[in-house]
């Protein structure tokens, strides 16, 4: 599946928790399904990670399903997590500790991009300058979602995390949050620049594409999710190996853990994962079809 980069970028980390557009107030689909075995009901939403107060109240047959579930399955259980020592971690892995400059690694022009752009959202110039590639990517694809008034506070992922936790219910990790800062954290330099220059490219053009997924998702199209997530990426062979590394073997991995949820669980499983995750002929839906499991989707 093609994408263009900064929302192949917000598909790995941004898409994990909440695009509904209005829900509640129309007829809301996304991107929810229902997987069956003998033992097991397994129910997948398909998210993005920034929303706001527009979003709620969530459409009912979710919230009916996600009261029945003993078990949320997410990615990470970001809200079980010390936030001091995850900021060390990101931090320490996420700048500069020898001296190095990101304007020492990337191309002038590159350098140029950026500051015009941190002067246009706001941003200090100074506050990318000792930052690695791959954070002020990553940085970058999150600013852009709150410039169009998208919090992440508000995300679904920490709403059915505080709703499970006031029900007890279990919270089972698919992925960490530590494995995937580790994921863009461990790009090679060359990769990480890459990275950052598709991003600053892209940058403008995917704000309005980024304000037609959430009318996207509402209406559960899956054609017309992966369409807007197209490009001539593939065309590119490190690309290819971005979405080999944080798509594919990834989707392999979460299909894995529900796999075993179904064949060796018991009772209702409620899961959350990337709406990029689930689409497409690598997604996770296709996955679990090829290992002959009936998937419903609503």
């Amino acid at each position: 599946m093609k994408k263009t980069f900064i929302l192949f970028l917000a598909a790995v980390f941004l898409l994990n928790s909440a695009a509904f557009s209005a829900a509640g107030k129309g007829n809301v689909k996304g991107y929810f399904y229902e997987v069956k075995s003998k033992s097991a009901t397994v129910y997948l939403l398909g998210s993005i990670h920034f929303a706001d107060e527009s979003f709620y109240p969530l459409p009912k047959h979710i919230m009916k399903a996600f009261k029945k579930a003993a078990t949320l399955g997410v990615e990470a259980d970001i809200l079980n997590i010390d936030q001091q020592k995850l900021q060390e971690t990101i931090l320490a892995k996420a700048l500069f500790t020898d001296g190095t400059l990101l304007s020492s690694v990337i191309s002038d022009t590159v350098n140029i991009q950026l500051n015009t752009l941190c002067s246009e959202l706001g941003v200090p110039p100074d506050t990318f300058k000792t930052m690695k590639p791959w954070f002020v990517s990553f940085s970058l694809s999150g600013l852009m979602a709150m410039s169009l008034g998208l919090k992440p506070e508000l995300g679904i992922d920490i709403f059915f995390l505080s709703k499970a936790a006031e029900a007890g219910k279990k919270i089972l990790e698919l992925e960490s949050l530590g494995y995937q800062i580790d994921l863009l954290s461990g790009l090679d330099m060359e990769k990480q620049v890459k990275f950052l220059e598709i991003t600053m490219k892209e940058f403008k053009s995917s704000s309005d594409t980024m304000i037609k997924m959430k009318d996207v998702w509402k209406a559960g199209d899956e054609k017309g999710m992966e369409e807007l997530l197209e490009s001539e990426l593939d065309d590119d062979e490190m690309l290819k190996e971005f979405n080999t590394e944080l798509f594919e073997k990834r989707n392999i991995k979460m299909k894995e853990k529900i796999e075993d949820i179904l064949q060796n669980g018991k009772g209702v499983y409620f899961v959350i994962v990337g709406a990029g995750h689930l689409i497409g002929n690598d997604g996770i839906v296709e996955l679990l079809r090829t290992k002959n499991f009936k998937v419903k989707k609503f």
